[in-house]
């Protein structure tokens, strides 16, 4: 943190601008996607496997906040059913012989 003060002549010092410097540590929220165990002491240790392989920079847990991200896509994922090439070849047939017989009524 940078915080600057404008001081104002004295009998000492002229006027002036303090400049002060304030390092602190930076910590931000963030999450890491982690596989879930049901059991708790798996599930520490898994946590801390990932932390001590994937981060390198120094951390604290700031909120010891554990969640499951359930993804129902692909928990309850049905794929579409596809029509045939044949019926929709057969349907594109009948709209262009609809087209030809609105063409063949119009008198230009």
């Amino acid at each position: 943190m940078v915080k600057s003060s404008f001081k104002k002549a004295s009998k000492k010092h002229p006027e002036r601008i303090e400049i002060s410097v304030e390092l602190t540590p930076d910590y931000q929220k963030d999450y890491e996607i982690i596989p879930f165990h049901k059991d708790e002491a798996a599930n520490q240790a898994e946590i801390a496997d990932f932390m001590a392989k994937y981060i390198t920079k120094p951390f604290n847990y700031l909120e010891n906040m554990v969640g499951v991200e359930l993804n129902f896509n692909k928990i309850f994922y049905e794929p579409e059913k596809l029509r045939e090439v044949a019926d929709i070849l057969a349907e594109i047939d009948a709209l262009d012989g609809e087209l030809k017989e609105l063409e063949a009524g119009l008198v230009l």
